[in-house]
């Protein structure tokens, strides 16, 4: 049975998926084949290309240590209400 992803997270002690730019090679190579088959290339063609695109811009995310900032939780700030209670 393989790991899930955050089974394996816990296992190791980190968390591979803040930070990372899976989506953005996702988008790209996804964007890279609607815009060769828009343009008339064979899908064939335009799904390997695809796969290139979205290959290479995750290699190079790791190879060149490419991440965005880690999320921080943000915290509100509200003003106190002060509480009516009858008065008696």
């Amino acid at each position: 049975m393989p790991c899930s992803p955050r089974a394996r997270s816990i296992a190791v002690s980190t968390c591979s998926a803040v930070g990372t730019l899976y989506a953005v090679a996702a988008g790209t190579g996804a964007g890279s084949l609607i815009l060769l088959t828009a343009l008339g290339a064979p899908t064939p063609i335009a799904g390997l290309l695809c796969v290139a695109v979205t290959t290479s811009v995750r290699l190079a995310a790791v190879r060149f240590g490419w991440a965005f900032p880690e999320q921080r939780a943000v915290r509100l700030r509200r003003p106190k209400i002060p509480v009516k209670t009858p008065a008696e």
